[in-house]
């Protein structure tokens, strides 16, 4: 697993990071899957590491 990234940024759990973010992983963008029940979920696609953002901008869960 990769440590996901915004603007060069390390992501950890309960960073603020907005909710109109596409952090990457891998020196690529993240994949941004549907939201639900107002999460915001990105998915790497090399790596498969999940960053899950709530509706209130924070970072929920990485795995």
């Amino acid at each position: 697993m990769d440590t996901p990234t915004l603007h060069g940024l390390e992501l950890s759990h309960g960073d603020h990071v907005g909710t109109d973010i596409q952090p990457d992983c891998c020196d690529q963008d993240m994949t941004p899957k549907p939201p639900a029940r107002d999460m915001h979920t990105f998915k790497c696609d090399s790596c498969s590491t999940v960053v899950v953002i709530d509706s209130q901008g924070l970072v929920f869960d990485i795995r």
